[in-house]
């Protein structure tokens, strides 16, 4: 699995949690319709425009036809992308704990009816809250933008691998994948693996406080191993083929943002096999 690199850069004029509102005239790209009457809290900020996680009163006005294209889109209806240019500071109309509220009901609705299964509604609600919760928000800019995919790579490695779903996780499956699979499969730069751990253990303890599930022990494993992940992370003769390839991409300097970069890398590497592989047979 490959993680995509993404730079947020915090902005003097806006800060985590504010509750803004969109400026008159704001049309939605996909729905070519004025919104200027959501708001919402900025949930992160990036190079050119924020993360707004919308309001209760937000969320309750979305019509069939707005939750259609989310729907099909397979994005989360709650979180809106907005250029700072399209946003001003306003006053909060509801209480966070109403929007987590009606975030859970109009989610687990979406999810339901779309046939995702029990275990992965209860841990997007899960990654949901833990999100809203003072221990995501103290963690550091680097802790918080590689937490959806250090947990999703998590949650699906323990399910693919060893057929558990977050109630079943025990000592001996998670040691393995954290020690294994996540280090010898995961294609991405040390940074991500040197915060594995840590953001693993916060979420961890969040379940354990929540009691959404059991996992004093699970935590003093993380505790145990996460310099160790980061060790193996970097032990290149572990590596299959795929990571072998995009690690020496990364390590190369190619954007792999950059589709084009990519794939001339790609192409350039395949035809040093064949040129290779010929030279030999002679």
């Amino acid at each position: 699995m490959f993680w995509k690199k993404r730079k947020p850069i915090l902005r003097p004029d806006f800060k985590l949690g504010d509750v803004v509102k969109l400026k008159k005239g704001t049309k939605h790209d996909l729905l070519d319709a004025d919104i200027s009457d959501w708001r919402g809290r900025i949930f992160e900020i990036h190079e050119t425009e924020v993360e707004l996680e919308l309001d209760s009163i937000t969320l309750k006005g979305l019509t069939k036809e707005i939750l259609d294209v989310y729907v099909e889109r397979e994005e989360d209806p709650h979180i809106l992308y907005v250029p700072f240019k399209d946003i001003e500071i306003s006053e909060p109309r509801d209480e966070e704990k109403e929007v987590e509220k009606v975030q859970d009901l109009l989610i687990e609705k979406i999810d339901a009816e779309n046939g995702i299964p029990k275990f992965r509604r209860d841990y997007s609600k899960w990654v949901r809250h833990f999100q809203r919760d003072n221990a995501y928000k103290s963690m550091s800019k680097k802790h918080r933008k590689h937490t959806d995919f250090i947990l999703d790579t998590f949650l699906n490695y323990m399910y693919d691998y060893q057929g558990r779903i977050p109630q079943k996780w025990n000592l001996l499956s998670v040691k393995e994948v954290l020690l294994h699979y996540v280090p010898t499969k995961i294609s991405a730069e040390k940074e991500v693996f040197a915060v594995y751990g840590d953001v693993l253990l916060a979420y961890f303890k969040f379940l354990q406080e929540r009691r959404y599930v059991g996992t004093k022990s699970l935590q003093q494993l993380v505790i145990k191993v996460k310099d160790k992940i980061v060790e193996n992370s970097q032990d290149s003769s572990t590596w299959g083929p795929a990571k072998t390839l995009i690690m020496k991409a990364i390590n190369a300097g190619v954007d792999m943002d950059d589709e084009k970069a990519v794939k001339r890398f790609m192409i350039k590497e395949q035809a040093k096999t064949i040129f290779g592989l010929s030279r030999n047979k002679k």
